[in-house]
């Protein structure tokens, strides 16, 4: 049963697509979640890979 709302259609933000299946809805979230823990894994493995190489005064003076 799909939700349908009371505030008429804009014209200038048509509303996007809605998944059709079950499939589609349960797949969004997790090739979310595998983006962010590939991305937290990376983060590690790159951070790891450099932190001999890389002095704290020059990480403490990138950050901004």
């Amino acid at each position: 049963m799909a939700f349908r709302s009371t505030v008429p259609d804009n014209p200038f933000f048509p509303r996007p697509p809605m998944p059709d299946t079950l499939l589609q809805r349960r797949m969004l979230p997790t090739l979310l979640l595998l983006v962010a823990a590939a991305s937290w894994g990376g983060n590690w493995v790159a951070a790891r890979a450099v932190y001999l190489d890389v002095g704290e005064i020059v990480v403490l003076t990138s950050k901004r």
